[in-house]
């Protein structure tokens, strides 16, 4: 499910009704629905997403994929998404049973544009804002995994983890908040029981 993003994008793009999509991790929940996320995302930018580190400039390679807003109509479109595509392929099929779709998207990034290239391009905006900020987030907070499983767990012997109890709480009291302050947009289902 890590790399459905890319396929999600392609099909987006392709079917070339929507000029933009929001793309959220599972462990992501929208917490403002009533706040416009295209104010984010600059027509003249590919995406944007929060940056890793507050202290990085505003188009580093160095962002959260877990939660970001796509242009679907940048001309840099193809070049990112065909190439990020490329690269989780030939992870997986070298035999590396990492699940990370941030690091080749970063390698791309990093490897694929030099910073003003990115700048003047205009393929990334990294946020230092609090909207997509991990679990401060005003319009999506952001469940990480923090300090739950060691650091190489996409790299090659990582092992698969179960999410603790706590965070899958923080994620469904999150889930409960948004269903009731706004009712109408959740279905009676909607809500996560325990």
């Amino acid at each position: 499910a890590t790399y459905n993003k890319i396929y999600i994008l392609k099909k987006l793009h392709e079917e070339r009704i929507f000029h933009s999509v929001l793309l959220l991790d599972s462990d992501a929940v929208i917490v403002d629905l009533d706040y416009d996320v295209l104010k984010l995302l600059p027509r003249r930018y590919l995406f944007v997403a929060n940056k890793v580190f507050p202290h990085l400039d505003n188009h580093t390679w160095d962002i959260n994929a877990g939660v970001t807003a796509w242009n679907l109509r940048h001309r840099q479109f193809r070049r990112v998404v065909t190439r990020w595509e490329r690269r989780c392929l030939a992870r997986m099929q070298g035999g590396h049973p990492g699940v990370s779709d941030q690091g080749p998207l970063h390698k791309g990034l990093r490897e694929d544009y030099t910073d003003e290239e990115r700048r003047t391009l205009r393929v990334v905006k990294a946020l230092g804002t609090k909207h997509f900020q991990s679990q401060n987030g005003t319009f999506v907070t952001h469940f990480d995994r923090g300090n739950e499983i060691p650091k190489d767990w996409s790299e090659a012997g990582g092992t698969y983890f179960v999410p603790s109890t706590e965070r899958v709480q923080k994620i469904t009291d999150a889930v409960n908040k948004v269903c009731q302050r706004w009712v109408g947009a959740c279905d009676a289902d909607s809500s996560v029981r325990q």
